[in-house]
């Protein structure tokens, strides 16, 4: 057993399989249209992603989300370390019971509902319109290239 170990650590290292050559995906000569021309001939989901129209959806989606996501959380946690820190300010009273930490608790809520909307908007104006001009553009491909298109 110990000889056949050792006679197989002697042995050389086998090479590795070469890697799997995978399509270039936004590389290559491109046309007027800004699309790759080897996407052209790929898989129809790599046409789709590398359209112009698609990042700038993609982008664009990114962007509003993290900036949102940014805001929502910054707010929370400023309420959080009001809450935990600067009691005195918290507790100052505004309205007969009411005080600022109630305020600011409310406002939570108040602004989760501003925040929502103001995306809602903003995604009916700027997103929605691409992505129903991709998703048309798509159908047209998908007619074209013969495919059956489920609603």
């Amino acid at each position: 057993m110990v000889d056949h170990v050792q006679e197989a650590s002697r042995k050389a290292p086998r090479k590795a399989p070469p890697a799997p050559r995978l399509p270039v995906v936004g590389g290559g000569p491109r046309d007027g249209d800004g699309r790759s021309r080897l996407a052209e001939r790929g898989p129809y989901t790599v046409r789709v992603g590398t359209d112009t129209r698609f990042v700038r959806l993609r982008r664009r989606f990114a962007a509003a989300t993290a900036i949102l996501v940014t805001v929502c959380l910054g707010w929370y946690l400023c309420y959080l370390y009001l809450t935990a820190y600067a009691r005195d300010f918290m507790s100052i009273q505004v309205l007969g019971d009411i005080n600022v930490a109630l305020l600011f608790g409310i406002g939570q809520f108040a602004t989760t509902l501003v925040f929502a909307w103001a995306f809602a908007r903003y995604a009916e104006r700027c997103i929605d319109p691409l992505a129903d001009e991709i998703h048309a553009e798509s159908d047209r491909s998908a007619a074209r290239n013969g495919r059956v298109v489920q609603p």
